[in-house]
């Protein structure tokens, strides 16, 4: 575990407190005590062993729907389609058995040389259980891995509280607090559609939080600002969005469970952030693990892999 690993290296309490948990909770969504150490090791070589743009945090300023709007575009130029809102039954290989027929909840069926399933485990191994059974086998450990929640809480102000865009929440030296992690200011980040000014707060590996009532969550995170100094207005407004299974819960022992994209059947590969890419189940795996499945099918080099961190030693200096 990450604990197990800090205390090798000799890391002191503070440096955990303010660099080493709040880096753990966030890249891995699990305490130090629980999450698996070889993953923060490769967040921490690829962050912090490079060239300082590699820590670099970026937010969209735009929500998902617009951020996929131009890849629609870019696919119907080039002869393809996205079929938006099309529930997927189930994947089975066309009867030539070059190829594979992926039935859709409202009877069409769509006919692919080469599939990628780009889904949580447990989907893609719902998909693949019935008609393709060792791909099923592949994923079924990882379909069954424990879970760690988020929640996130948007309280709206008349005014703007946030002096910074971003603001980390260290844990008190003694313990406690109110368990949120990070304070952003959505106000500047976002065009706003409302008299009233976003704050956005978010909590990980937020088990305790995920079981509270809204209205719980709402005053948790109303005194955290209050706690941290951001202020103590009342907010006008405010939304709680609970992920019970926002991320896979990667202890060391579920770490090297994680499969490979390839499914045993030719054409036909896994993706998600949940694959074994060496990272957590965070975006830059997604994005590893999205480009190693289209190599996959596609049986070339058509996609340039993601460098690898520098090869470094777990046992030196923390």
């Amino acid at each position: 575990t990450v604990t197990e690993w800090l205390d090798r290296v000799r890391h002191g309490p503070a440096a955990r407190r303010a660099f080493a948990t709040a880096l753990t909770e966030a890249a891995i969504n699990l305490p130090p005590a629980e999450a698996d150490a070889g993953l923060l090791f490769a967040v921490v070589t690829r962050a912090f062993r490079g060239a300082a743009t590699n820590a670099a945090v970026a937010v969209p300023r735009a929500g998902l729907a617009a951020l996929l709007d131009p890849f629609v575009h870019l696919l119907a130029k080039r002869g393809g389609r996205a079929c938006l809102g099309a529930t997927v039954r189930g994947v089975a290989r066309l009867d030539s058995g070059a190829g594979f027929l992926v039935e859709l909840e409202g009877g069409e069926s769509l006919a692919a040389e080469r599939v990628v399933l780009a889904l949580p485990a447990a989907f893609a191994h719902a998909l693949v259980v019935r008609a393709l059974p060792a791909a099923a086998r592949r994923v079924e450990a990882e379909a069954a891995t424990p879970s760690s929640p988020i929640v996130t809480v948007t309280l709206w102000f008349d005014r703007q509280v946030l002096d910074a865009p971003l603001l980390g929440l260290l844990a008190p030296p003694a313990g406690g607090g109110p368990g949120f992690h990070w304070a952003f200011d959505r106000g500047s980040l976002l065009p706003r559609t409302r008299a009233a000014w976003p704050v956005t707060l978010v909590a990980s590996a937020a088990h305790e939080l995920a079981t509270q009532p809204t209205a719980r969550v709402l005053e948790r995170a109303r005194a955290a600002l209050e706690l941290y100094g951001v202020t103590r207005l009342a907010p006008v407004a405010g939304r709680v969005v609970k992920e019970p299974h926002a991320t896979p819960a990667y202890t060391p022992a579920r770490a090297a469970m994680r499969p490979g994209v390839a499914s045993g059947y030719a054409g036909l590969a896994f993706a998600g952030d949940w694959t074994a890419t060496g990272l957590p189940a965070t975006i830059e795996g997604a994005v590893v693990s999205g480009e190693a499945a289209a190599r996959h099918v596609l049986g070339s080099a058509i996609l340039r892999s993601t460098n690898p961190p520098p090869a470094l030693d777990p046992e030196g200096p923390a």
